[in-house]
């Protein structure tokens, strides 16, 4: 993807370095305040409209974005164009409402991508709810293909910098990455259900009313699904398979195994049922 823009890349690892995660999400207000004036002076120099300005984070720094929208509405009552949380951080946000964490009036348009929503005793540490105009779970939100177990070490790992462990946190980071680096060969189309199980049994996969967009050209509003790879390149498509069997058929016991064969000749087995 080619596009005439300008990055500015905040590092504020000194102030969030562990073990001191109260203490770094604390900081977040700060930094997001910061940067909100840095934007400001950067507009009244050069002239960036408040419109295309799009802030993107990654657990705390998606609280951060989050607090430079509030921020800025606070000293000239304008707000950025878009903001993308990427699994947006738990511990000490979730429970305490929207002006304490990224929501979707910090911005114009908010989307949220969760990837580590669960239990912080089963090593979650992303938020689990809505918070988004729009809120994306890819593969359910808790766990990501390809991850290890989450349930050892939960916030402790994150502290350790443990990458095999905070691989389904870190997992939104890639999902975002990979949309912009190749947005031609897959959409990351998504489902809105009313449940993640609901989407696993195929009983929301009509895009007769409009399917959703995850990553960088995200479109939609609600919350939507979507099943991903285990590895890069992390988009997949989805696909619905019935099996119908004869009201006569004899009890029986076995396993179904389906077996795909791609163009180039490759094949896959998928165990449908155990």
């Amino acid at each position: 993807m080619k596009e005439d823009l300008n990055v500015i890349i905040i590092d504020w690892s000194l102030g969030a370095r562990v073990p001191y995660y109260v203490a770094a999400a604390v900081n977040s207000e700060l930094v997001g305040a910061q940067a909100a004036v840095l934007y400001y002076f950067i507009r009244d120099n050069i002239g960036i409209k408040e419109k295309d300005l799009h802030v993107v984070g990654f657990s705390l720094g998606a609280h951060v974005a989050g607090f430079v929208g509030k921020r800025m509405q606070e000293l000239r009552g304008t707000r950025p164009g878009r903001i993308t949380g990427l699994d947006p951080a738990s511990p000490l946000f979730e429970d305490y409402g929207g002006t304490v964490h990224l929501y979707k009036d910090d911005a114009d348009f908010v989307d949220i991508v969760h990837t580590n929503a669960d239990l912080l005793i089963y090593g979650g540490v992303g938020i689990g709810i809505p918070i988004g105009d729009v809120d994306y779970f890819p593969n359910g939100g808790k766990r990501q293909p390809g991850c290890g177990s989450t349930l050892k070490g939960a916030l402790l790992d994150i502290f350790k910098g443990d990458r095999e462990r905070t691989c389904n946190h870190e997992r939104a980071v890639h999902l975002f990455t990979d949309s912009i680096l190749d947005p031609s060969s897959c959409k990351y189309v998504s489902y809105s259900c009313d449940s993640y199980s609901d989407f696993q049994t195929g009983k929301c996969l009509s895009c007769d009313q409009g399917c959703g967009q995850m990553g960088y050209k995200s479109k939609g509003e609600g919350v939507y699904y979507l099943m991903t790879k285990a590895k890069k390149p992390f988009c997949a498509d989805v696909a619905k398979l019935t099996v119908h069997f004869p009201k006569n058929i004899k009890k029986s016991y076995g396993s179904l195994i389906l077996t795909l064969t791609g163009r180039n000749g490759d094949k896959e087995n998928v165990t449908l049922s155990q």
